[in-house]
């Protein structure tokens, strides 16, 4: 029987979230259009995947790409507009019901 140990499982985990956080990175870096530093936006992208995740619930990838979407356009600190923050603190919606309120609702157009 195969056994694996906690140590294991947290290396495994912190690779994908490396691996993830890379991936946004350069999807960031894709969508730029300032001349964008990859060391920079691998900051705000960990910073923000951090916020979604503790603050608002947002653990699923496809939806944490969602939201950096939000933070790429409309700056790092769009979730204390009051737009947005109406939707993000509802501890009563789904990560994916605030997304799509969020795209639904926004005031740019998204």
């Amino acid at each position: 029987m195969l056994v694996i140990r906690n140590e294991q499982m947290q290396a495994f985990a912190a690779r994908r979230q490396n691996e993830f956080h890379a991936a946004c990175t350069a999807r960031w870096m894709a969508r730029a259009r300032d001349g964008a530093d990859e060391k920079q936006a691998n900051e705000i992208v960990a910073r923000s995947v951090t916020r979604a995740f503790e603050q608002y619930g947002i653990d699923r990838e496809g939806l944490l790409v969602r939201y950096l979407d939000f933070v790429q356009d409309l700056g790092e600190d769009f979730d204390r507009q009051p737009w947005a923050a109406e939707v993000l603190s509802d501890t009563e919606l789904s990560a994916a019901q605030k997304m799509r309120l969020l795209e639904e609702g926004s005031p740019h157009g998204r």
